[in-house]
């Protein structure tokens, strides 16, 4: 069990449910929404950029 000070708590948006992500020599806390938002935004970008790479040729 960890404390977050609230004032980190209101910076990262946290609420009830969070998802904790190990990172090289850290972890990060995220809000568990606002962390499937912006996992699902990044690997549709991901895939973009896959196509657009292949379509160049590489």
């Amino acid at each position: 069990r960890i404390l977050i000070p609230d004032y980190l708590k209101n910076y990262a948006f946290l609420k009830k449910n969070v998802a904790i992500l190990g990172l090289s020599n850290r972890i990060e806390v995220w809000d568990e929404r606002r962390w499937r938002e912006y996992k699902e935004k990044t690997e549709k970008e991901i895939g973009d950029m896959a196509s657009r790479l292949q379509q160049l040729g590489f």
